[in-house]
C-alpha cells in the first residue's frame, strides 16, 4: 500500500529484485488499499498459503528487549514533540522503507474484521 500513488496501479520498487542471477528480476506490484490487502491476506490464509510482506520495522523495535512497539520511544520527552508524518510522507522523505520480509500464517478474528 503505497499513499503516495494511484490505487489499481501496477508498481515497482526499485532495486527490490537488485540480487546478481536473483530469480524475480522486475518484481512489481499493484498498489491497493490497506483493506483489499488484508482482504486478500485473510483469503491466502484460509486457502493454507502463506502471505510475504515487507515492512519498515527498524524505528519501532528494541533487539536488546525483544520488543516492537509504537510506544517504544518518547519522542515529546525528548524533543518536545511526536512525529506526526503520514504514511505518504514518511515514504516520500525516506522516513519509511521496506526493511525487514516477514510472513503472515495466521489471523486473529474478532467481529467478523481481521485483527
Amino acid at each position: 500500500n503505497d499513499p503516495r500513488n494511484n490505487y489499481m496501479t501496477k508498481l515497482t520498487v526499485e532495486y527490490l529484485g537488485n540480487v546478481v542471477g536473483g530469480v524475480r528480476p522486475g518484481v512489481s506490484h499493484i498498489n491497493v488499499e490497506s483493506s483489499v490487502l488484508r482482504s486478500l491476506a485473510m483469503k491466502m490464509i484460509d486457502a493454507g498459503q502463506p502471505v510475504w510482506f515487507g515492512c519498515d520495522v527498524g524505528k519501532e523495535y528494541s533487539r536488546d528487549m525483544a520488543v516492537m512497539d509504537t510506544e517504544l520511544k518518547d519522542y515529546e520527552l525528548v524533543y518536545g514533540c511526536k512525529p506526526d508524518l503520514t504514511k505518504a510522507e514518511r515514504l516520500r522523505y525516506g522516513q519509511s522503507e521496506m526493511t525487514h520480509a516477514m510472513v503472515l500464517t495466521a489471523y486473529d478474528q474478532k467481529s467478523g474484521t481481521a485483527q
